[in-house]
């Protein structure tokens, strides 16, 4: 069984970070720029969801 992972701070061109993950993976990128978020979204090759915790 593999535990449920949580990743921060990983860089935006590691393959865990930019391809498709297989497994319980969540990876947290902060942001500080609402519009910025919004441009890297959009060049996603995946369709993608999203979830914003406060």
């Amino acid at each position: 069984m593999i535990e449920p992972t949580i990743l921060k701070n990983v860089p935006k061109n590691l393959p865990i970070s930019c391809d498709e993950a297989f497994g319980p993976i969540v990876i947290i990128h902060e942001y500080d720029d609402f519009a910025k978020v919004i441009e890297e979204i959009n060049s996603s090759k995946f369709g993608l969801q999203a979830g914003v915790f406060c």
